[in-house]
């Protein structure tokens, strides 16, 4: 008998590994790497790309983009025992001589008095002023905060896992809402130098600028009215006839002036300054009885278990911890706080293993570590509360080691990193498209941090002190990207014996990319059966189209890199032997853009329901078991 062709196109499903690889969706690849699900397409993934230069060994345990007071924003790390920030070609130090590999936590926040970035971890509290990011202060004070991690929100810290004294790795340490002005000082007209009617350029430091405290909105004063100068925020001083530069945090300011002062001119400046320790975000004290907007100890104790991390969603604090969940409401008067074990037999096994959406919190669900679960906790359709969904019911999350897994979302991916068994850190990304049932692939690239800015997405390495963009160029470092597509055990829905004369296949490629492509009967070895060239004539060189990396949500895969591509539909004569099921595998050799978006087996002849050749050739089998081939069918 005839049958036309078998076709797959559509391809949306991702890696189904749950089930049996005969079972899994039509579309589905059975194993992959490197390879991504999307708009109907599977396409070999973009790669890596250095950020600075590669670091000795160590690795990254923070990361953030904190913006300053104009927007822009500026990349810091915590790379093994120093925070970092990057000048747009190195990694500059600003604070040596940390624990190595401890985790940071980092918490950007603007306010009237400029733009900052607080640094929590086992070490300090350390407060940078974003738009003089190699200065800072270590805000640490035994009789005013903690050491811990902590975020900010609503104009207070939320700490946890307090390492100083009383250690405490089951409470939520509250800091005092930042009034925003009432606990700032003003200095008016400091006489900063006085005119000699030549000197041009004056510096100095800012008398209020000691301790722990940081200056702003400076403002120039003189008795020439033409000349003007004001604070820009960004560490700059601008305005008529001088310019400047002030830190916010040592107080180190520069103006010159177009023309020099006159003689006993006075240069003067007016400034405020905040000392947070003092009614800010990092002063954690509080009376008794204590009042509103003060600080507050919280204790969580259900199981003795320590607090993983701290989730907020919908106005409300989620502590995440190994096996439940708590919930804290602070209520509007911030008097009568509800803390409630909110759901148990659910958890996650490290710090950034849970991540607040606009749907839910999504989190790697660890409580039964035999099952591990990718699920988030979000409203039920009749009622107010966070149920557990378990998101991606077809992927076995066990194969791998989840302790220190790390996710985030990018566009409408959720994104994780893990470890393969026996690795020493994260080694594998696994990128869920949440627009398309929630797929699954897996690419690979291992971190220990994200972080997103500018539509491109930044990951931490587990090993070293480096920090790359990811999703980004053809390449991975200059090399190939990784990766292998292998498909189901596909039998064209019968048990019935077939083969096929003919394969084709439909997509876009770059004109130096070439793809093998491999079959395999029976789940027994691959063979090579033919190869995909960007450079063949069944590529269609007249009509190139231009690919940005593919829109994913408000990013852009691809790191928005464009590039030039060229449809292409081939077709091979194959050989096959007789079988019950066969399994394609793809794998790209080159550097450049390839997708599929459909195969096809054609011209499929089908013959008697018997089993395989490689599964008859034992025979005559004795009643035990034992022997085969067998003479007499009574033995």
């Amino acid at each position: 008998m005839a049958m036309k062709e078998f076709k797959t196109s559509g391809f949306s499903s991702g890696v189904q590994n749950k089930i049996p690889t005969e079972k899994i969706a039509q579309d589905a690849a059975s194993t992959s790497l490197g390879w991504i699900t999307e708009d109907g397409n599977i396409f070999l993934s973009y790669g890596r790309q250095l950020v600075g230069s590669d670091g000795p060994q160590g690795g990254i345990f923070g990361e953030i983009f904190a913006p300053k007071k104009d927007g822009t924003r500026v990349h810091f790390r915590k790379a093994n025992t120093k925070i970092q920030y990057f000048n747009g070609t190195t990694w500059v130090d600003v604070i040596t001589g940390l624990t190595a590999g401890s985790n940071y936590t980092f918490a950007p926040y603007i306010s009237l008095a400029g733009a900052y970035v607080y640094c929590f971890g086992p070490d300090g509290l350390y407060k940078i002023a974003t738009a003089n990011p190699g200065s800072y202060k270590d805000m640490f004070d035994e009789a005013k905060n903690y050491k811990g991690f902590a975020i900010i929100n609503q104009q207070r810290t939320i700490l946890w896992n307090r390492s100083n004294g009383n250690v405490d790795k089951m409470g939520l340490y509250l800091s005092k809402i930042d009034p925003q002005g009432t606990n700032y000082s003003t200095v008016t007209n400091e006489v900063v130098g006085t005119g000699d009617g030549t000197t041009k350029t004056f510096t100095g430091t800012l008398a209020q600028a000691t301790g722990k405290r940081f200056v702003f909105g400076c403002t120039l004063s003189m008795s020439d009215a033409s000349i003007t100068g004001n604070d820009s925020y960004v560490g700059t001083i601008t305005g008529t006839g001088v310019t400047g530069t002030i830190n916010y945090a040592t107080g180190a300011y520069s103006l010159t002036f177009t023309t020099a002062p006159a003689n006993a001119v006075s240069v003067r400046l007016s400034y405020q300054y905040e000392d947070s320790n003092t009614g800010g975000v990092t002063d954690f004290t509080f009376s008794s009885p204590r009042q509103a907007a003060e600080g507050d100890i919280i204790s969580q104790e259900y199981l003795g278990e320590p607090i993983q991390n701290v989730i907020v969603f919908e106005g409300k604090y989620y502590s995440m911890k190994k096996t439940s969940v708590y919930e804290l409401d602070l209520t509007n008067n911030d008097t009568n706080a509800t803390n409630l074990v909110y759901r148990v037999d659910i958890g996650i096994p490290s710090m950034r293993s849970a991540i607040s959406t606009g749907k839910g919190i999504v989190y790697m669900d660890t409580a039964n570590p035999s099952k591990p679960m990718l699920s988030i906790l979000q409203r039920n359709q009749i009622g107010n509360a966070l149920e557990p969904v378990n998101l991606t019911p077809l992927f076995r999350w066990e194969d791998y080691d989840l302790d220190d897994c790390v996710l985030d979302t990018y566009g409408e991916n959720i994104i994780v990193s893990a470890k393969t068994r026996g690795s020493d850190g994260n080694d594998i990304m696994f990128l869920i498209n949440t627009q398309q049932k929630y797929s699954v692939d897996i690419l690979p690239y291992g971190a220990n941090t994200f972080v997103k800015e500018g539509g491109s997405l930044y990951a931490g390495d587990s090993f070293s002190d480096t920090v790359y963009e990811v999703l980004s160029g053809y390449d991975d470092l200059g090399q190939v990207v990784p990766n292998q597509w292998t498909g189901k055990d596909e039998g064209y829905g019968d048990d019935i014996l077939k083969h096929f004369r003919y394969f084709k296949a439909k997509g876009f490629i770059d004109p130096g990319q070439v793809v093998e492509i491999y079959v395999s009967y029976e789940n027994g070895d691959f063979q090579l059966i033919g190869t995909l060239r960007g450079d063949a004539s069944y590529v269609d060189i007249n009509d190139p189209q231009v690919i940005g990396g593919g829109e994913v949500g408000n990013e852009t895969l691809g790191g928005g890199n464009q590039t030039t591509v060229y449809p292409y539909y081939m077709q091979f004569r194959v050989r096959t032997p007789k079988f019950r099921t066969r399994k394609f595998k793809y794998v790209a050799t080159g550097i450049g853009y390839v997708s599929i978006e459909s195969q096809t087996d054609f011209d499929i002849l089908t013959f008697d329901q018997r089993m395989p050749r490689r599964f008859r050739q034992k025979q005559h089998v004795s009643l035990d078991g034992t022997q085969t081939d067998q003479n007499n069918f009574a033995n």
